[in-house]
């Protein structure tokens, strides 16, 4: 599997092989960042995500506290659609806590 690293700025570009044995091998990586990101990205890929919220007519920025599973973006996409908040809140506040049980909030990033 070939995969450009979203670790920093660099964007290696991975090959990752997963063999019968279980053993997994990253090539490409210029840091331990990028070989630790090769092997979660074939065993459990995370992701971290921003959207907005509506609040009344307007909206405002908001993100994960934390990587959460690939396969849950859509659930959690989701259940910050359904909010509607009444004010503005402040920078860093707690939309959602522990968004469908994954550990992360869901939090303000701007106004």
């Amino acid at each position: 599997m070939k995969t450009n690293c979203i670790m920093c700025p660099l964007g290696c570009e991975l090959d990752i092989k997963k063999f019968k044995s279980g053993e997994i091998k990253v090539s490409g990586h210029t840091c331990p960042r990028g070989e630790k990101y090769g092997r979660e990205e074939v065993t459990s890929p995370m992701r971290t995500i921003s959207t907005l919220v509506r609040v009344g007519e307007k909206v405002v920025p908001v993100k994960t506290s934390g990587p959460i599973p690939k396969d849950k973006i859509e659930e959690v996409l989701d259940e910050i659609s359904k909010v509607n908040l009444k004010d503005t809140p402040t920078f860093g506040a707690v939309i959602i806590e522990n968004i469908l049980d994954l550990g992360v909030n869901i939090i303000s990033i701007g106004f």
